[in-house]
């Protein structure tokens, strides 16, 4: 491709939004234990900056952190466009994707989530604790209030709560009665404690635990009868909770009834401009200020109506979406605005302002006599150049999850097909998202790139999107979009990166013609026939000071099953401990018995869907009727004889009389008395507690006993209880 380089001269750039120095906003997580440790009398209160709470408030089992990624902003830019804000994306940054966040965790640090729009989430489980057969557990959804719940979700089906909580659906019953209770609260700053948890543990959790400022949900699993264990709970433990919410209440400069700063104006939006601004406001964002009378006009051309392929009506830019407090704020900015088209400045008076995707006609022209230095691309660098988008977004229709749009491909004859592709997940429709794909497409297949130095009239291009170049020397007159605009470091020269944009038409859209159908998405079906994991087995392996079940079985052909391990006390009959066996291993290690117990060994298979097979081995498919059991044996050597073995009868009393020998197997010795001429039962005619012996002593043992003629045994034994030569029996006679 052809490229012309007029010059090359650029200069450095400044801060974006630069601020006095200060310390930062504050960005906090989840530190130390789960509540279960609390002993603390305050949870609620408020954290001060972070959803209106305090904390000193949440301080019981939590503290708070701040974290480097606040503070002074990276050095970027006074504007920033879609391309810029592209780049930012790009490698991938590690943010989760919404399924990602369908999950309930269980882990000492967990950082704030904040939410906007409509999102299915779950969250950091704050509580987690069993009593009377029932397993409490705390979700936190989010670190300010949310609006409502809309809908919420047990594994992945969706459930219907009655008047006092309990889940409705059938297969959350058990012995006629429902066995999964949940208690949603919005994270309001008057919210109470959860009434359940004050119930179940009044040592523990009370009215000062309100949890003000957090939204969060409580759920009480119960157990079930064996029988009907694998139907209520699929996946062999408590469900994961996740909700449909209408999270953060935002301020909306248009309606006169409100005033700022009050909360109880707020209101609920998808909103993409109102979104964005009460992100620039937040500590939790970027903490500036903006001007709402902008805001107001950018809120309407959010609102405006536009129509996709179906002919259906919705706002044109809308958000959805989740991000920590430990995500970098670059990096939040670019999802916000790569998914509705922004473009970020900062007028004269350091205020944060910000343009949703539309033309506006530009009012700004620079001249030969404004240009320090410029360099002009024609063409896109490499040899291949991308013809199709590929945008990925959320999609309602898969969960809420990510999903890849249907791309948007330009008629470019004589090139092969070239693909880009970017992560948008903040964009909530596949309408939105193909209109996304044509901006990107249209930026990356500009057909001139500049990058330029303006002496002081480059003043003029703060806070606006596009200009016109009226470069007569390199023969350039047409429109360029702002890429990044920032102020050289001499503090009177401006350095501009833009592309040309051929006007209005780039970002017209007609649906009907331009939007292609969305990918098909294939339905999953449940397949209930698991297989049972086959040839289970289990051998002990000792160890240095200890012993461990090995168990195994044969590997399957199906890399998509997982397993679990369960085993208990064989007898008397102990309660049943699971273990999740890692991806791709089948093999599992059951450590920390105790030496001479008895333990009952059994494995299931559990498919990607959730779905159990019954637990193996068993009796005659009764699941609680196991027929492995495997006896701990630490030391499986026996002891050798003892010397000398001999007794000798007393009045009220015999000796057992016998020498040690060097033996690092014996441990201890038994003492057996039978009546003379007697059968042993080394149940019934123990006299003595097994004698804890020292190597190469001698004994000479009293043992109180009744008069009369009797038969006196000696058996040593090593510490995992198996014996040695049973000596006896010596005949005695007690007066």
């Amino acid at each position: 491709m052809r490229k012309l380089i007029y010059a090359a001269f650029l200069l450095g750039t400044t801060a974006l939004y630069p601020a006095p120095a200060a310390a930062m906003p504050p960005v906090v997580g989840f530190l130390g234990g789960l509540l279960t440790a609390i002993g603390a009398p305050a949870l609620g209160g408020a954290i001060a900056g972070i959803g209106g709470f305090s904390a000193a408030g949440f301080a019981a089992g939590y503290g708070f952190a701040g974290s480097l990624l606040g503070g002074a902003l990276i050095k970027i830019g006074l504007s920033l466009g879609i391309s810029y804000l592209t780049s930012l994306l790009r490698p991938r940054p590690p943010v989760p994707n919404p399924g990602a966040r369908l999950v309930n965790m269980r882990q000492e640090v967990s950082f704030f989530d904040f939410a906007y729009g409509l999102v299915r989430k779950g969250g950091p489980v704050a509580f987690w604790k069993a009593t009377d057969g029932k397993r409490y557990y705390d979700v936190i959804l989010a670190a300010h209030e949310i609006n409502r719940v809309r809908t919420r979700f047990l594994d992945e089906p969706e459930v219907t709560l009655n008047g006092t909580g309990f889940v409705q659906e059938a297969s959350f019953k058990s012995g006629g009665r429902s066995r999964v209770q949940i208690a949603e609260y919005l994270g309001a700053a008057g919210q109470v404690a959860a009434a359940i948890l004050m119930t179940a543990f009044p040592a523990q959790w009370t009215s000062a635990h309100d949890m003000a400022g957090l939204a969060h949900a409580v759920v009480v699993a119960e157990n079930t009868k064996q029988e009907d264990f694998q139907k209520v709970y699929k996946t062999g433990r408590e469900p994961v909770y996740t909700a449909l919410i209408e999270a953060k209440k935002v301020y909306d400069p248009r309606d006169e009834t409100q005033t700022l700063g009050v909360s109880s104006s707020y209101k609920w939006t998808t909103n993409a401009a109102l979104i964005i601004a009460d992100w620039i406001t937040s500590p939790d964002g970027l903490g500036r200020s903006v001007d709402w009378d902008d805001v107001a006009a950018e809120a309407d051309a959010s609102d405006v109506t536009v129509t996709d392929r179906n002919g259906n009506t919705h706002p044109k830019w809308q958000l959805s979406g989740v991000y920590s407090a430990a995500d970098d704020r670059e990096t939040v900015r670019a999802q916000l605005g790569v998914a509705c088209d922004c473009f970020f400045y900062e007028d004269s008076e350091g205020k944060v302002g910000f343009h949703v995707g539309r033309w506006i006609e530009p009012d700004v022209t620079i001249e030969d006599d404004d240009i320090v230095s410029v360099r002009y691309s024609e063409g896109q660098p490499g040899t291949e150049v991308a013809n199709a988008f590929v945008v990925e977004y959320t999609e309602a229709a898969q969960g809420y999850r990510q999903a890849a749009a249907a791309a948007y491909v330009v008629d470019a004859q004589d090139e092969a097909y070239n693909e880009s592709s970017l992560q948008v997940f903040w964009t909530p429709n596949h309408n939105q998202a193909v209109r996304v794909e044509k901006r990107l497409l249209n930026v990356a297949r500009a057909q001139y790139t500049l990058s330029q130095v303006l002496k002081y009239q480059g003043a003029r291009l703060l806070t606006k999107r596009f200009f016109r170049q009226h470069h007569v020397e390199a023969g350039i007159d047409m429109t360029f979009e702002v890429d990044k605009l920032s102020r050289n470091d001499d503090g009177i020269t401006w350095t501009v990166e833009a592309h040309s944009v051929t006007g209005p038409q780039d970002f017209e859209f007609n649906a009907a013609v331009e939007e292609p159908a969305p990918p098909a998405r294939g339905s999953f079906e449940v397949s209930k026939d698991i297989p049972e994991p086959a040839n289970v087995a289990a051998v002990v392996e000792t160890f240095s000071g200890g012993a461990a079940i090995k168990v195994t079985w044969d590997e399957s052909l199906r890399d998509s099953l997982l397993y679990q391990l369960r085993f208990r006390i064989h007898n008397p009959v102990g309660d049943w401990t699971t273990v999740n066996v890692p991806p791709g291993q089948f093999f599992q290690r059951i450590l920390g018995l105790v030496d001479g117990d008895a333990y009952d060994v059994q494995a299931r298979t559990i498919s990607a869907t959730g779905q159990a097979s019954k637990w193996v081995p068993n009796s005659g498919g009764n699941e609680d009727s196991p027929t492995l059991s495997v006896t701990i044996v630490v030391d499986p050597v026996a002891p050798i004889g003892l010397d000398t073995p001999t007794a000798s009868g007393g009045t009220g009393q015999f000796n057992a009389i016998f020498t040690t020998k060097n033996d690092t197997h014996l441990a201890t010795v038994a003492i057996y008395k039978v009546a003379s001429g007697g059968t042993l039962n080394r149940t019934s005619d123990i006299v003595a507690p097994p004698y804890g012996v020292s190597l190469g002593l001698g004994y000479s043992l009293p043992i109180a006993s009744a008069a009369g003629a009797f038969d006196i045994y000696m058996e040593p034994f090593n510490r995992s209880g198996v014996a040695g030569p049973l000596a006896g029996p010596f005949g005695v006679t007690v007066s």
